[in-house]
């Protein structure tokens, strides 16, 4: 999910992945209002999960952001046993949720 969350990013800040330090803030990666607007649609699309953009905003990094992806997912009892799946298996999981 991270990995997922982070090319999320990289794609509205048109950047690689590669170049996306996961543990700084996205704030502090460029994430202004207009950009954390980008990426709340982003994640809607990929995750079918809403995140507001005032919630971007407060500066989560991408592991954090993940994280607080994942138990959004586990609260509309889409995960039971996620310290179990791997990355694969989340990002399968996700494109099931969606279709």
């Amino acid at each position: 999910m991270e990995n997922a969350t982070a090319e999320e990013l990289a794609g509205v800040l048109k950047l690689s992945v590669e170049k996306i330090d996961k543990s700084r803030g996205i704030n502090f990666l460029g994430v202004d209002s207009l950009i954390a607007v980008e990426l709340g649609r982003a994640i809607q699309v990929r995750f079918g999960i809403e995140v507001s953009t005032m919630e971007l905003l407060s500066g989560p990094n991408v592991t954090q952001l993940a994280a607080g992806l994942l138990e959004k997912l586990a609260a509309k009892g889409l995960l039971s046993n996620l310290e179990e799946l791997s990355e694969e298996e989340l990002d399968k999981m996700l494109a099931e949720v969606k279709s």
